[in-house]
């Protein structure tokens, strides 16, 4: 019997990723504090789900753009 032969895929193009996976370690403690946080979103703002990932994503860009002298992107603000 003769092998069959694949018919190539169709590839979809290379398209430049908008985000980048990015895995990190942190402690214990740190993640019982991002996890307490994302509690505290969840009764603050019941109508957005907040994940880990979205809140690591949500306190960077507000850390960066308060480092960076925007004034805005204080936990405060």
């Amino acid at each position: 019997m003769r092998a069959r032969r694949r018919t190539p895929r169709a590839r979809r193009p290379h398209i430049e990723a908008k985000e980048r996976l990015l895995a990190i370690r942190i402690p214990e403690s740190l993640y019982e504090r991002l996890d307490a946080f994302c509690d505290t979103m969840r009764i603050e703002v019941p109508w957005v789900r907040m994940t880990r990932s979205d809140a690591v994503r949500w306190l960077l860009t507000v850390q960066l753009q308060h480092d960076a002298g925007g004034g805005k992107g204080t936990l405060e603000d």
